[in-house]
C-alpha cells in the first residue's frame, strides 16, 4: 500500500478553491435556475472564462475560472477540456451567453451616459 501525498502547489490550490465556498455555491444555485440553456452536447464558442463574467454579473461576486467549472460538473454539465489552457466548453447555449451579456447591471448603466 502506497499513500499519494498531493504536492504543495496542489494543496494551496485545494485551500484557494475552498475560500470560494459561497461564491460556489451562489453559481450552483445560478445554474441550477437556468437548467434551461444546457444543450445535448458542448458549445465549443464559449469557455469557461466567458461563462465566469456571465456567473459574476449574475451573483455579483468574483468568480474564478475553477469555481465556475466545479460548480459545472457538481451540476452534471458536460465538458470538454480546450488543449493548453485552464479552460473548458461547457454544454450551455451560446443564445442564453448572449442575452446574459445584454443584461446590464445599475452601475454600468449609469457609466453609459
Amino acid at each position: 500500500y502506497h499513500q499519494l501525498r498531493p504536492s504543495v502547489q496542489f494543496q494551496q490550490a485545494r485551500e484557494a478553491l475552498l475560500s470560494y465556498a459561497a461564491e460556489f455555491i451562489q453559481v450552483v444555485a445560478w445554474l441550477e435556475r437556468n437548467r434551461h440553456a444546457q444543450t445535448s452536447s458542448v458549445n465549443r464558442l464559449a469557455t469557461s472564462y466567458n461563462w465566469k463574467h456571465v456567473a459574476e454579473k449574475a451573483i455579483k461576486q468574483y468568480v474564478p475560472n475553477g469555481v465556475l467549472i466545479a460548480a459545472a460538473l457538481q451540476m452534471g454539465l458536460q465538458f470538454e477540456h480546450i488543449e493548453d489552457t485552464d479552460n473548458v466548453h461547457l454544454n450551455l447555449s451560446q443564445e442564453f451567453l448572449q442575452i446574459q451579456r445584454l443584461i446590464l447591471t445599475p452601475c454600468e448603466v449609469a457609466t453609459l451616459d
